[in-house]
């Protein structure tokens, strides 16, 4: 006897949003903080992309403007760790993330050299109150030995993790596991269909930040108004040398428009380790890992030489970085949130910029009109891990 098929639950909500980094859990958080019924669909574990590989770093745009120009870009995000600060120190801030592990409270540009024409630039009036220079015993321990130029900027460090963490606090039942396709996402009259394993949900809107994911779902559900690049990194993994914490920039070329190497300190385990970015990242994408391994070796000896890294255990890690289609494939200037009748495709286009995502999203989101009741019993998902 043919077993009777179980009827779905039918539910109503003002916005899908597909994609569990930052984009998505912070837009979760602040639809939900406005009185949107919105829910989130990740195909697997919560930052498992782009967002849990990000350094972790909130800046407010200098190390774009090492030319000697602040430009569109630096601008553009000048203001974020002013919001940031707001949200990770004071209950006034627009999401409370006073709970969020910061990793430093600070961040630095270093340069064996005087930096030239850079000190001028960084004395300007255009930038006064968001970095120092900083000598002696005023420099961090990892800076000892070094006879070069310190800047002290005033950025941040995240733990990424704790940030997700905090950002889905209470919001659990609402984030739901799911690889969204045209198998169970319909475009009807009103909006949107999507179909969980008990639950029929109709949705007015949906709200793509599926990252990587993004090229997929576009052709799937055969939409063709946006317009999508990829800019690869591969960063570096090392122990860190003499388990020293370390947060900076580290300025070899004054006529670059990025560092030539960031670095960031995580724990993995019991040790610490340094995760190297900046412009030998992007350069090196397309090297092979031997090939980049032995030039970031070279570069650490010529550049961090006083802290004598030993470490055998260097290795890569590729970062396939997606983003809103720019003229030459140049970095977007800030983040991306565009409707096209009942569909927003969102690109953070970096970490610091998700409040500025969410203030583009709010402006083209149409009033909510659902409560905020439970809807389903659906498999959730859960936080991934860092690739350290």
């Amino acid at each position: 006897m043919q077993k009777k098929l179980t009827e779905k639950t039918k539910a109503s909500v003002d916005s899908v949003i597909i994609g569990g980094g930052i984009a998505g859990v912070w837009l979760l958080r602040l639809l939900s903080q406005n009185g949107y019924n919105a829910i989130l669909l990740e195909q697997d574990a919560l930052g498992s992309g782009q967002t849990l590989a990000s350094q972790g770093m909130i800046h407010g745009g200098l190390k774009y403007a090492l030319s000697g120009l602040l430009s569109k870009e630096s601008e553009a995000i000048a203001d974020m760790p002013r919001r940031w600060k707001q949200c990770l120190y004071s209950k006034n801030g627009e999401i409370d993330l006073r709970k969020v592990t910061l990793l430093s409270q600070d961040y630095y540009i270093f340069s064996e050299g005087q930096i030239g024409e850079l000190a001028s630039f960084f004395a300007s009036k255009a930038l006064r109150g968001r970095i120092q220079k900083i000598t002696g015993s005023e420099r961090p321990i990892c800076f000892e030995g070094f006879n070069g130029t310190v800047y002290q900027l005033n950025d941040l460090v995240l733990n990424t993790d704790s940030l997700l963490s905090e950002l889905i606090q209470g919001l659990e039942d609402r984030i739901f596991k799911l690889r969204c396709s045209k198998e169970n996402i319909k475009k009807t009259d009103q909006g949107y269909e999507v179909l969980l394993s008990d639950t029929q949900i109709k949705s007015k809107v949906i709200i793509n930040c599926s990252g990587n994911g993004t090229k997929a779902l576009l052709d799937d559900l055969k939409i063709n108004h946006f317009k999508i690049q990829n800019r690869p990194l591969k960063q570096i993994i090392l122990d860190a040398p003499n388990q020293l914490s370390m947060y900076a920039h580290c300025i070899t070329n004054l006529s670059s428009t990025e560092p030539r190497l960031t670095i960031t300190t995580h724990n993995s385990g019991s040790k610490k380790i340094w995760y190297v970015g900046g412009q030998l990242a992007t350069q090196g994408a397309h090297l092979t890992d031997d090939k980049l391994l032995a030039s970031a070796k070279k570069e650490f000896s010529q550049y961090l030489g006083w802290l004598k890294p030993t470490s055998n255990a260097w290795q890569t890690l590729t970062i396939d970085r997606v983003e809103p289609l720019t003229p030459n494939l140049v970095k977007p200037d800030e983040a991306f949130a565009e409707r096209k009748e009942n569909f927003i495709q969102c690109f953070p286009t970096k970490l610091t910029l998700a409040p500025d995502l969410g203030d583009k999203v709010l402006k083209i989101l149409d009033p909510p009109e659902h409560d905020q009741s439970l809807i389903s019993t659906h498999d959730r998902a859960s936080i991934g891990n860092p690739p350290w």
